[in-house]
């Protein structure tokens, strides 16, 4: 090996760009293990989706097979889904890791460090190529690789499909270039169904370019790789007809879901064409897409966002004028998928959030990087390069800005509120001692304080519930929870307290048959509640004339020694 004197090394010839990319590589690396650890399961700033993220991959873990559409393990959403009903294979990544290790995300870090190590592996091929790639992982995208979830699947195989498609377009005549090209196409049917169609064009589009290429392969490589390709995108078709009876893609089965376990009064957002608010959804699509934490309310200062989306748009013109040619594909390609996000956002229900354009995003910066390291055809000059690698790393100070304001303003306070404060256990909201009138007080004041900051905010909807049903303020407990009752997919501990609440307050105005199915739906979650809600049950069965069932549900109650009611004939 070469020795270099340090008298050959003049200051004005150091290249920032290794320091840049090794200190980010770090910090990236460092944030993903951090809000692993530190991000509650039950979002303080209202999150449903995790819990239902890990109770699937509990459920795989525990039977080691894919969970019918009708289990009942299952945690759901308020319209009766679960995420049994779609497919990613990342879950199976989620449950071996949490069988191995006993920790929900690490296969989610684990994840992110197989991206960041390709990188790696692109950096030490070509400096710029690899601070280019750094450069465009956003905020969000650290934050989807920090929890449990199948986006991260979905970034994986678009990215890989991205690297694939490059290489297979710079040098189509190589055989190992066909394979990847085709397995990694394939691989985007084990992601999430927002990756299927943007892989399909991407796949028809590169596959047709090449043709002349492919016909000429042996017969015995066309049938080799087709065959593989072919295993590999059966996976969730086989699985979702066993697992969903029959239905191979199981949209029949979450429509069935839907009807079986949704509340009926639970209504989608969704706007017909002509009434499309489009600004508004271009906007939040464009803002979460760079960063917005926390369902879509933690923030950056508007500035940020400008910053970002300026830097973001030199960066991809620079890449359109060394792609020329493929310009045009991966145009199409960004609009393909904006068009999606606004169809999924009329026929179903409005979500513009911007992680729904990953799987174009990350085929858009593997194709890139993989050119620009391996298979530049041409030179796009001196003055380009130098501007894409001082926009680089211009992105790459505003990501890490983005990420400790966010991190620091949001994620560290509402953590360490979460323990303190705001999710009240059940036993402390049964107790009513003469000492506790002035901490209800403080815990409304706090939570309603949560609720101007974030209307959506689940867990102050929770408290507020739970104390004013302690207070005896029925009607006002009734409204605060069956608004966290329309807004959350039942967590396991909340759902069965929530719905235990939701009983007595109904109970206290009268409403008794309302009140006996809440009362129900929470022993079923969880039956170890203490004899005094079994009582209840008895009482409300007692006063519908139903003596047998009354008398049943008392011996229960008794059973479970805490209080303990006769029925009587009345």
């Amino acid at each position: 090996m070469k020795r270099v004197s340090l008298r050959t090394l003049r200051p004005g010839k150091i290249s920032p760009v290794p320091f840049m990319f090794y200190g980010t590589f770090v910090f990236l690396l460092s944030c993903s293990f951090i809000l692993a650890l530190k991000l509650p399961v039950m979002f303080p700033w209202g999150g449903p989706d995790e819990p239902m993220h890990i109770s699937l991959v509990k459920y795989i873990a525990t039977y080691w097979e894919w969970p019918s559409w009708d289990s009942y393990k299952l945690l759901r959403y308020i319209n009766g889904q679960s995420y049994s009903t779609g497919s990613s294979i990342v879950y199976w990544i989620h449950a071996v890791f949490l069988k191995l290790t006993g920790h929900n995300r690490f296969g989610a870090v684990l994840l992110f460090t197989v991206l960041l190590g390709f990188l790696w592996t692109i950096y030490r091929r070509n400096k710029d190529a690899g601070l280019f790639g750094l450069s465009l992982i956003t905020p969000q995208c650290i934050f989807i690789f920090s929890y449990v979830n199948g986006d991260t699947g979905t970034i994986i195989v678009a990215f890989f499909l991205g690297v694939a498609s490059a290489c297979y377009l710079s040098a189509p005549e190589k055989k190992h270039y066909f394979y990847f090209f085709m397995l990694s196409s394939a691989a985007c049917m084990t992601g999430k169904f927002h990756v299927w169609a943007v892989g399909f064009v991407v796949f028809a589009a590169i596959a047709i370019v090449n043709i002349r290429y492919i016909v000429r392969l042996p017969v015995r490589h066309i049938v080799t790789a087709g065959m593989t390709s072919l295993l590999i995108a059966s996976w969730w078709p086989v699985t979702s007809y066993f697992a969903n009876d029959g239905d191979m893609l199981g949209f029949t089965a979450q429509k069935k879901a839907m009807a079986v376990f949704g509340d009926p009064a639970y209504k989608l957002t969704t706007f017909d064409l002509d009434a499309f608010p489009f600004k508004v959804f271009l906007t939040l699509l464009m803002k979460s897409f760079y960063g917005v934490w926390g369902w879509m309310r933690c923030y950056l200062p508007d500035p940020v966002y400008v910053a970002a989306f300026l830097l973001v748009a030199v960066q991809i013109i620079l890449l359109l004028i060394q792609m020329k040619r493929r310009a045009a594909l991966l145009i199409a390609l960004m609009i393909f998928n904006v068009l999606l996000v606004v169809i999924y956002s009329t026929g179903y229900d409005f979500q513009p959030q911007g992680r729904y354009l990953f799987p174009s995003y990350f085929i858009l910066i593997g194709f890139s990087v993989s050119s620009m390291a391996f298979h530049r055809n041409q030179e796009s000059g001196k003055t380009v390069n130098d501007i894409s690698r001082i926009v680089s790393i211009v992105l790459i100070a505003l990501n890490i800005f983005a990420i400790l304001v966010l991190g620091k303003s949001y994620i560290l306070p509402d953590v360490n509120h979460v323990k303190r404060v705001v999710v009240a256990p059940l036993k402390t909201a049964q107790e009513n001692t003469s000492g506790q009138r002035h901490s209800d007080n403080d815990l409304i004041i706090y939570c309603r304080e949560l609720l101007k900051r974030n209307p959506r905010h689940v867990d102050a909807m929770l408290n507020l519930g739970f104390v004013y049903n302690r207070r005896g303020e029925y009607e006002k407990a009734y409204d605060y929870l069956m608004d966290a009752h329309s807004k959350i997919d039942l967590y396991s501990l909340p759902s069965a307290a929530l719905n235990i609440h939701l009983g007595y307050s109904l109970q206290k105005q009268s409403q008794f048959m309302p009140a006996l199915r809440h009362y129900l739906e929470g022993l079923r979650l969880n039956p170890d509640y203490g004899g005094d809600v079994y009582c209840h049950v008895a009482l409300l069965l007692g006063n519908q004339g139903m003596r047998d069932d009354c008398l049943y549900w008392s011996a229960l109650a008794k059973e479970k020694s805490y209080l303990f009611c006769a029925c009587s004939s009345s």
